[in-house]
């Protein structure tokens, strides 16, 4: 009996030791390997302290039979099973415990809004605000970095009346309204990840496609003199989009979030100026996104 209690000790905290490895780990690929490492070393324990045949344990009464100092014998198979089923147990125990802790999350989400946008050029500084829209698909496997797919659209405005060339002689545009649409893919880093609470930042790099109007709704692309002799653009730029935000998450795994994000745009024709204006400085686009959070898969 003494040996049979130091055996069932020894795997108990084997168990504990083992489990502590798991609080940062994905509890269903986890389990199986930590209770099979469990159980081989409490399986040789037992096998090191019974007889090959079986083990004789005296007890000085048995239950519904009178006759005293009878004897037990426990099969060495039953012995080991035991040691299996009450590893198992254990480890199960231990692992749900440190999935409490865990910060709530499912493998992927969907986060969608509306978002106010500003633009900064030789028009605006981030003065005028207008309506776009923004979704985004998550990856949260991990507990501190992940991967996103943004998309934003909708449009920018700036107006100066008392923009002045830097040339005279000419007439540029004095208000612009740029319609744009933008996809980019962003590595996020959980900077503090509680278990419903998350702040983060995000850097990517990613495409826009715009199209800048006065105010009469005329492209401007095809205005070769509201711009500088010989001067083309493209209305496709590369982006490199930096994100800081912050985000809830309720227990069903639904959520609120709110992040800032800055496009770094690589163009400066966002208003349709550049040669004329400060072309030593591209534009850019400002955003407060306000959205929701959708889980697809927990």
């Amino acid at each position: 009996m003494k040996n049979f209690i130091l055996v069932i000790s020894f795997f108990i905290i084997n168990t504990v030791v083992f489990s502590q490895s798991v609080e940062n780990s994905d509890t269903s690929s986890t389990r199986d390997s930590i209770t099979q490492l469990v159980q081989d070393s409490t399986i040789q324990a037992v096998k090191d302290t019974i007889t090959p045949t079986s083990t004789e344990v005296n007890v000085s009464t048995l239950e519904n039979n009178n006759q005293p100092d009878s004897t037990v014998v426990v099969a060495p198979d039953t012995t080991i099973q035991v040691a299996k089923d009450t590893t198992r147990l254990i480890t199960d125990s231990t692992i749900a415990s440190n999935d409490t802790i865990q910060p709530i999350r499912s493998k992927r989400s969907i986060e969608l809004g509306m978002c106010p946008t500003a633009y900064k050029g030789e028009l605006g500084s981030y003065q005028q605000w207008t309506a776009s829209w923004h979704v985004s698909f998550v990856l949260t496997r991990r507990k501190r970095l992940n991967g996103e797919f943004c998309f934003l659209g909708g449009t920018i405005s700036g107006q100066n009346r008392d923009f002045t060339p830097s040339i005279s002689g000419v007439e540029p545009v004095t208000y612009v309204n740029t319609t744009f649409y933008s996809g980019s893919y962003n590595l996020r880093f959980n900077i503090l990840a509680k278990k419903n609470y998350t702040l983060y930042v995000s850097q990517g790099i990613g495409f826009m496609n715009f199209r800048p109007q006065n105010g009469k709704y005329e492209d401007l692309t095809n205005l070769a003199e509201t711009r500088a002799v010989n001067e083309d653009f493209s209305t496709t730029s590369l982006m490199l989009p930096t994100q800081i935000g912050t985000q809830y998450i309720f227990n069903n795994l639904f959520g609120l979030g709110f992040k800032v994000a800055w496009l770094n745009t690589r163009t400066d024709y966002l208003d349709n100026i550049s040669e004329w204006g400060n072309s030593d400085n591209n534009d850019n686009i400002m955003a407060y996104k306000f959205y929701a959070i959708i889980p697809i898969k927990r």
